[in-house]
């Protein structure tokens, strides 16, 4: 007749074997990169983290400037062009003709066509 319950397990003796020095320095080189790895995405991480924020900041700084009435984008087109007719036309006169000529066009004309957006950011300046 069997015995309903298995015989005993024979115990195993765990024997503590002391790491080697090669084990000892792959931990702590191991342990080493981990955490080198760790402060360097942490700084990773606030520097995308401050650069998101500055992205916002200018973000809604344009946002503040422009204004809800004027439509932007043919505005801003003729301002541009604007400006490269005053480099046209003062291509072959005096250096100072041509260095203060296309910024006067650009403002003249961006005021002209965009007055309340160029009024917000000549007030954001």
């Amino acid at each position: 007749r069997l015995p309903i319950y298995d015989p005993p397990q024979p115990t195993h003796e765990v024997v503590e074997i002391p790491p080697t020095t090669l084990e000892l320095a792959i931990r702590d080189s191991r342990s080493f990169v981990s955490t080198s790895l760790a402060s360097a995405q942490s700084s990773l991480q606030s520097l995308v983290s401050s650069w998101i924020a500055v992205e916002g900041r200018v973000s809604n700084a344009i946002h503040s400037v422009k204004s809800p009435d004027e439509r932007l984008m043919p505005a801003s087109l003729y301002v541009i062009t604007s400006a490269f007719a005053g480099s046209f036309l003062v291509r072959n006169r005096s250096i100072v003709a041509r260095f203060l000529v296309p910024p006067t066009f650009f403002i003249g004309s961006a005021v002209y066509l965009l007055p309340y957006t160029s009024t917000n950011l000549y007030n954001l300046v």
